[in-house]
């Protein structure tokens, strides 16, 4: 049900940094997520005080050495809340095939937080497989 979701992205926030944002230094925003009409809905807020978890998606784009300064930025937030909020957990979802392939990512140091590298061999990009 509606409610469901409704408490399920209470608990959401997301940091981007806007495509549709024309400044010549476009900033990073963090957002909380609503739905309406069946619509998902963002607004700029402020971080949490506490996150359990941090996923950071195509972290070999944000953690790369020669990420543009937009992106960069978006590392240094990530990892300013990350520091900040100390969450249960950080996951840093990379595609290696997908990087450059020359510079490694500049990933946070593992003394930094426990860290563990795992490595996953299959990927399934069909709904009929999974569903099937």
């Amino acid at each position: 049900p509606a409610r469901d979701i409704g408490r399920l992205l209470d608990r959401l926030h997301i940091v981007f940094v806007a495509s549709s944002d024309t400044t010549t230094t476009p900033n990073p925003r963090i957002c909380s997520v609503t739905l309406q009409d069946n619509v998902l809905v963002t607004s700029t807020t402020d971080a949490a005080d506490s996150y359990e978890m941090i996923v950071v998606d195509e972290a070999h784009h944000i953690y790369s050495p020669g990420a543009p300064a937009p992106i960069q930025r978006l590392r240094e937030k990530v990892e300013a809340v990350t520091l900040k909020t100390r969450p249960k957990g950080l996951i840093l979802m990379s595609d290696i095939s997908q990087s450059d392939g020359q510079t490694p990512p500049l990933y946070p140091e593992d003394h930094m937080l426990d860290m563990h590298e795992m490595r996953l061999e299959e990927v399934i990009r069909s709904t009929k497989r999974i569903v099937g």
